[in-house]
């Protein structure tokens, strides 16, 4: 199992896909990973029938690149089937043959088809005939499209089937509906805790009314501070229509300096959530005790802003009221270039053709819905119900279940 980007060390190793698998005594597991010599890593993970493998850093060349984009663009199944095995020739296949032969697989699971750092190890799989199992990580990744061309995948929602089937050309025998296992927690109602006791723990005051800032990293550089300004311009102004608190949520992409500013984390009633614990090899890096405190944090928020992050979705779990901001006042090229040019036309387009969450253009705008919501959170409360079923269903908390058993299933 590849483990190569910091958030599947929390969905398949720390929210229990890896104990579900190890509770078959027959079970090996090899992870293949860039934190093979992480301590941390390794001091949480080392255990019996679990190995930890090197993964080898991958990345594609201009040519290579074009040959993976003009598998996309091709109409036909068959097609795909000859064009992977003209893949072969013009990437590396042959990387981890020593390990293959010192730990030989009855499967591989990529946990993240959307990564270059993953196709030599499928590429060793299919010369040498051994089964693929792809992830796919999130709701939005199939329509950034997939590097890696498995046997079978796993996906979170019935869309994403879809979207294999229409993007990918899998056949429907190929494909499985999982669900999110980050999500997982959300669905547990013991995870949820008094409002007076979690937002006391956070400096706040529970009688008042909580706007959560979702930030959405890096691609969207510094000028996210400008949306917290707006927030806490209006807060000052008495633009709101009951008294306020803030939380901004950072982003683990975020740059994080200019959150830094004393002038947002000495401030009263603002509080900033910002990324805590890091892996040295992969980076951020959430534990069950981070995921519950996002899911008290989306539960008691009265207003979530975001600009077209994945916490938009998250929120509808709860059905807590969600805006996006599609607007930046400091340098507005850059939300039209990420947002209306990239985001708006891809992955969010269904969401937002469907208006199943409103977009806000400018200032007055996102004001105006924020001060709609606080009068009447139930706003869009059936579009939230469209949202958990069409992209976060299953929605009973046994992804990881149904993840460990479709790939115990596979190995047999």
């Amino acid at each position: 199992m590849t483990i190569t980007m910091d958030s599947r060390v929390r969905d398949l190793l720390r929210l229990g896909v890896l104990e579900h698998l190890l509770e078959d005594p027959d079970i090996k597991i090899v992870l293949l990973t860039p934190a093979s010599k992480d301590q941390a890593f390794l001091k949480e993970f080392s255990r019996d029938r679990v190995v930890i493998r090197h993964s080898e850093e991958f990345v594609l060349t201009r040519l290579q690149k074009a040959i993976i984009t003009t598998r996309w663009a091709l109409k036909y199944e068959w097609m795909v089937k000859l064009w992977t095995i003209l893949e072969r020739f013009f990437m590396p296949n042959s990387i981890y043959d020593n390990l293959f032969k010192e730990l030989p697989p009855n499967l591989i699971v990529l946990s993240d088809t959307n990564k270059e750092r993953e196709i030599p190890i499928y590429l060793n799989s299919k010369k040498n005939g051994i089964k693929t199992l792809g992830l796919i990580r999130s709701w939005d990744n199939i329509l950034k499209r997939l590097y890696c061309r498995v046997d079978a995948l796993a996906v979170p929602n019935e869309i994403n089937k879809l979207e294999a089937i229409d993007l990918e050309l899998y056949r429907d025998s190929q494909i499985e509906v999982v669900g999110t296992p980050q999500f997982d927690p959300y669905f547990d109602p013991s995870v949820i805790l008094d409002r007076d006791e979690y937002l006391t723990g956070l400096g706040l005051d529970p009688s008042k009314k909580l706007i959560l800032l979702a930030t959405a990293g890096a691609k969207l550089q510094n000028v996210q501070t400008n949306w917290l300004d707006i927030l806490l311009h209006a807060q000052e102004n008495g633009d709101f229509p009951v008294d306020t608190q803030i939380c901004c949520r950072n982003h683990p992409g975020d740059s994080l300096g200019p959150f830094l500013d004393p002038k947002y984390t000495d401030r009263n009633g603002l509080y900033m959530d910002m990324p805590r614990r890091w892996l040295g090899s992969l980076g951020w890096s959430m534990t069950r005790e981070d995921v519950n405190g996002v899911a008290n944090l989306l539960y008691h928020a009265d207003v979530v802003v975001t600009p077209a992050s994945t916490m938009g979705i998250e929120a509808a779990i709860f059905d807590t009221p969600t805006l996006i901001v599609g607007f930046n006042e400091v340098l507005p090229e850059i939300t039209d270039d990420i947002l209306h040019d990239s985001t708006f036309i891809k992955h969010f387009k269904p969401i937002l053709e469907q208006q199943l969450i409103p977009v806000t253009h400018n200032r007055k705008e996102l004001i105006s819905q924020i001060c709609l919501y606080l009068n009447d959170p139930t706003l869009f409360t059936d579009q939230r119900e469209i949202l958990v079923e069409k992209w976060i269903n299953p929605s009973d908390g046994n992804s990881k279940q149904r993840i460990a058993n479709l790939i115990l299933q596979m190995a047999q």
